[in-house]
């Protein structure tokens, strides 16, 4: 078993299914997060080694069945798993690959920003300054909820 195939093992567990479709994927997006935060070396293999494997592939089977049963369309629902798992491949790898920056302070993190010129881009200071110390676990939040309320937009009213 490679390790994108280990990783995936892990978080895609059929115990999901019994969830509604967006507890479901919100699952999956945090326990994906957490293995490949735990997993760090893992992280470039997502975007370069395809796990097309049978155990893999009866994962992406489970999820689109829950997805296709709530509603969407087949095509629609390969396409929010696909979303869904870019996402959240690259907010972990952007939180592992800045995490020494905002400790250092290196430039491009929120402290570097905050000390830029503010006449001269204001909002970009501004909203370093706010940002500092904000947890990436929160952000991470916010982007699956946003992608969670996008993809209900997909949902056909129920007939009632």
């Amino acid at each position: 078993m490679g390790p994108v195939e280990w990783v995936l093992g892990h978080t895609a567990a059929p115990a999901l299914d019994a969830f509604p479709w967006d507890e479901m994927l919100r699952r999956f997006a945090q326990a994906l997060r957490a293995t490949l935060l735990g997993h760090p070396g893992v992280l470039p293999l997502f975007f370069t080694r395809p796990a097309v494997t049978p155990q893999t592939l009866r994962a992406v089977e489970r999820g689109l069945r829950v997805l296709t049963e709530a509603g969407f369309a087949l095509g629609r629902a390969l396409d929010m798993i696909n979303a869904l798992n870019i996402f959240v491949v690259g907010h972990a790898m952007a939180e592992v690959g800045t995490a020494g920056l905002d400790r250092r302070g290196d430039p491009g993190s929120a402290a570097a920003l905050a000390q830029l010129d503010f006449s001269d881009l204001p909002l970009v200071v501004a909203a370093a300054r706010q940002v500092q110390g904000v947890d990436d676990e929160a952000r991470f939040h916010f982007g699956v909820d946003a992608l969670l309320r996008g993809f209900a937009q997909g949902l056909a009213p129920a007939a009632g």
